[in-house]
């Protein structure tokens, strides 16, 4: 049995897979990777080709004493940190650890709430934290006497899920009697309650909540022992498609956490809010309104930023490095808690490599540099993407600020986009923030002429 200590990585999807493909390529520690039993068959296949996630061990999540009797069984003592690398293993890794006893546990008291919408933002009142106002509910008749005491547009949205998953923008609108409108808020509960979301699990139970005006922003977070860093902040643009999704993501912008005075007011928040969650450790990655009373929490996840991993060059570029290596700093800890006779010999390291050598706010390599990640959206209906626009993509191929576009493989169904899930395609660009503005917006001209489909029905698998 190897004397290296040992990360379980627990749901390694998405963003995560990067994360688990940098722990992998670094000397200080042994994975194993853990399927905990909330990540459903959908979410799993969620991997990133091509990258090498092959660890030394892994598991499946069967109870908790059978699993906690294998990872014993596998490393003994040895077990450093379990993290969550996707939004479904969150409550399995908080149990594990706190099980086995880790010091970098963050425990279980708070860990529902750390997972579910409703009961983060119930915990942020009790501690004097402003949170939009909100009900729980599963009979559409509560829904109808919540917006009626608002009086105003409120989201309603499943209690667990992730990626705009069934969030929908309820209008408070008056019909010609003066009465409330029910049937938008009547259709959009009926198709939501119930239903398997993407995460595989049941929406058994709803939160309506008030709409709250002003930007949304992301700000994603990594923590040792307690001291919260800030990774990035960024300021997202939405649309509403009409009968199709009303947050329908266009991307976001990076933010200039050095010089931007609203991200010093959003994460000194940010941080009351890990700290109400008793989140010590690892990654958060939180979504709030700054509106004109200051910032107010959307939800938060105690994990990685997904997206599948879209965001990591940019962030790259921009700083110097991403998220893996900002989380690889959580598993390392301080250096300056290390026995320097036992420490690996780092001195060609051109970027920070422990979690106090990083900054508490990031800093952008370059004066005036503008990081912009472009979700394309698909506005066609659904069909089957026969090609693209190849003069659209060479002009995009050959902007002065083009870094990278994944886009579908020609032959794939293509649903118009109405959430995260059904984005086919991103853009990163980065470079002088004039020329990055100017060519977001051509992107935005080219996009309903980009993608070549032949509309029909999705074929059986």
């Amino acid at each position: 049995m190897s004397s290296k200590p040992v990360v379980v990585v627990v749901d390694p999807v998405s963003t995560g897979a990067f994360c688990l493909d940098y722990i992998l390529s670094q000397p200080d520690f042994i994975v194993t990777t853990l399927w905990s039993p909330s990540i459903s068959p959908a979410a799993r296949a969620l991997a990133i080709p091509g990258l090498n996630t092959n660890s030394h061990y892994s598991v499946v999540f069967t109870t908790l004493e059978e699993t906690c009797q294998e990872l014993r069984r596998l490393h003994g003592d040895n077990i450093a940190h379990i993290v969550s690398l996707s939004e479904p293993g969150v409550e399995t890794a908080d149990l594990l650890s706190h099980t086995l006893s880790l010091a970098s546990s963050n425990g279980i008291l708070y860990s529902p709430h750390r997972r579910d919408k409703f009961k983060q933002l119930e915990r942020l009142k009790e501690v004097g934290l402003r949170t939009a106002k909100q009900k729980l509910v599963t009979k559409f008749d509560e829904c109808v006497e919540f917006m009626s005491d608002i009086q105003g547009t409120c989201v309603l949205k499943p209690a667990t899920s992730a990626g705009s998953d069934d969030v929908f923008k309820i209008p408070f609108e008056l019909d010609q009697d003066g009465e409330f409108r029910k049937d938008i808020l009547e259709k959009r509960f009926e198709s939501t309650y119930g239903k398997i979301n993407k995460m595989g699990i049941e929406n058994d139970v709803l939160i309506i909540q008030e709409f709250l005006e002003g930007a949304e922003y992301v700000m994603d977070t990594v923590s040792v022992n307690g001291v919260h860093k800030l990774v990035s902040c960024w300021v997202y643009a939405k649309i509403s498609i009409k009968d199709s999704g009303d947050f329908v993501y266009l991307g976001m912008k990076l933010c200039d956490a050095e010089n931007d005075p609203k991200i010093d007011a959003m994460f000194s928040y940010i941080c009351k809010v890990l700290d109400a969650l008793e989140v010590k450790n690892y990654a958060g990655h939180s979504e709030l309104i700054y509106t004109k009373n200051g910032p107010c929490l959307l939800e938060i996840g105690t994990r990685p930023h997904g997206g599948m991993g879209c965001f990591i060059p940019l962030q790259n570029n921009c700083y110097g490095y991403a998220i893996p290596q900002f989380l690889y700093a959580t598993l390392l800890g301080n250096k300056s808690d290390k026995n320097p006779q036992n420490d690996v010999d780092d001195n060609d390291q051109k970027s920070p490599r422990y979690f106090d050598e990083f900054a508490t706010l990031p800093k952008l390599l370059k004066k005036n540099i503008l990081g912009y990640q472009i979700d394309i959206v698909n506005y066609n209906p659904d069909g089957i993407l026969l090609g693209f626009d190849e003069e659209i993509v060479e002009t995009i191929r050959n902007f002065s600020t083009f870094l990278s576009m994944d886009l579908p493989a020609p032959g794939k169904w293509l649903p118009q986009t109405y959430d995260c899930f059904t984005i086919p395609a991103s853009l990163t660009l980065v470079g002088d923030k004039e020329e990055v503005e100017k060519h977001v917006e051509m992107v935005r001209g080219f996009e309903k002429k980009l993608f070549i489909i032949q509309p029909g029905p999705k074929p059986s698998e």
